[in-house]
């Protein structure tokens, strides 16, 4: 799968990858898989900058890249993560964004 071949390139890249994610995601006419794929590279590099851009990722207008966001919260588990989930809880528009973002919330000790 070139898909998955791609998210490990980029995600062994560790926090090098970031400022070409922050850039790709910044620029607004990337793909909804694209922004899809570069949330599951900021899942696994797991840093303080790459959680802040799957933060930024939970206002995105699409309600599959909200969930992708939420899910790699919820397994990467900072207090940053949690303050987030907690506000996508409360405030989403979307039913099933909220309650997956509560779900994410209780993976977090």
């Amino acid at each position: 799968n070139h898909r998955k071949a791609a998210i490990d390139a980029v995600s062994s890249l560790g926090n090098d990858a970031l400022p070409g994610l922050s850039r790709l995601l910044d620029d607004g006419s990337c793909a909804v898989e694209t922004r899809l794929a570069a949330a599951q590279v900021l899942q696994r590099i797991r840093s303080t900058s790459a959680t802040d851009l799957l933060i930024n990722l939970l206002q995105d207008t699409s309600t599959t890249v909200r969930l992708s966001a939420i899910y790699a919260l919820g397994e990467v588990g900072s207090a940053a993560a949690r303050t987030a989930l907690q506000q996508m809880a409360e405030t989403d528009p979307d039913a099933q964004v909220r309650r997956r973002a509560r779900l994410a919330l209780q993976r977090i000790p």
